[in-house]
């Protein structure tokens, strides 16, 4: 890692520990609580530019015009086989949107239209979801691009240098296996000195509750609970990750993991559904010092 990266954690690292830590290591707010308003999403994350393949996105309200993820990724195809480990990590997340449906087109939009059943007051969001994501990965049907597929392009992308891949293959193996507080804190480290937005949305399931078990050797990074996860979330939605209602996280968090399917975007969905309202100045201090520290 180039030097200057490093100097930049270890410099955030420094300021996190002062502003947030108090002498005995207790997480302390400086805030005071949000109002209703002042709880949602604020207006500069609105405009946040996209990242990877939600670029190529149609605006929200226009399903009918996305994207189709197979062209993309056979013009992505021959940079990847030349060492480009961007293009490499943009086939994996393709792959990684559209393998359900891929396997099965008929199923999955049977299986989609029977949890809007299941939950009628949803049953337009899901609708809406189930057709982006149809209209994206429909030159995908039929094509083997499961979790063998997958892998192997993440781990051309680490190979070839993509911060985002690595890590989410580290994050794999941490909770699969374990790591230690020491690999944590230096994957993390890494991370947040490379400023990705996609690396950091790859680390920060593991900075919840994986991370919960030796919160002193991982200070002052944010980890360890729900907060320090949704921070880490939050920080790449504001270093260019895409995270508005039909962005590929929001659309993944419903038809993959059947959560969000209100489809709120990625900090609304922690400030008004995760996090209780006393948690929320504390989180937003987490964010304006990882995206600053990012920035640096």
């Amino acid at each position: 890692m180039h030097s200057s990266w490093k100097f930049a954690a270890v410099a955030l690292l420094i300021w996190i520990a002062i502003f947030v830590y108090g002498a005995e290591g207790t997480a302390v707010s400086t805030r005071t609580h949000p109002t209703a308003d002042q709880s949602r999403h604020p207006p500069e994350l609105a405009a946040a530019s996209g990242s990877g393949l939600d670029n190529a996105q149609a605006p929200s309200g226009s399903p009918n015009v996305q994207t189709d993820l197979a062209n993309l990724t056979a013009t992505l195809y021959p940079r990847s086989e030349g060492g480009d480990g961007n293009a490499s990590q943009q086939i994996a997340s393709a792959y990684q949107e559209c393998w359900l449906y891929a396997m099965n087109p008929i199923g999955f939009t049977e299986d989609m239209r029977n949890r809007g059943k299941l939950r009628p007051d949803l049953a337009t969001k899901i609708a809406q979801a189930s057709e982006i994501t149809s209209d994206r990965c429909d030159g995908f049907a039929g094509k083997k691009i499961g979790p063998s597929a997958i892998n192997a392009m993440l781990e051309r992308a680490a190979r070839q240098g993509n911060m985002a891949a690595r890590t989410e293959l580290f994050v794999q193996n941490a909770i699969l296996k374990g790591a230690t507080s020491e690999q944590i804190k230096s994957a993390a480290v890494d991370v947040l000195a490379s400023g990705d937005p996609d690396a950091f949305a790859a680390i920060a399931p593991l900075m919840g509750a994986p991370s919960a078990g030796d919160l002193q050797a991982l200070q002052p990074i944010p980890a360890g609970s729900p907060v320090s996860e949704a921070a880490w979330n939050i920080a790449a939605c504001r270093l260019g990750r895409q995270c508005g209602p039909d962005s590929r996280a929001v659309l993944q968090m419903c038809l993959g993991g059947g959560i969000n399917c209100e489809l709120r975007d990625i900090q609304s969905f922690y400030e008004q559904v995760v996090l209780p309202p006393a948690d929320i100045p504390k989180l937003r201090q987490l964010v304006g010092l990882l995206t600053q520290g990012a920035k640096q």
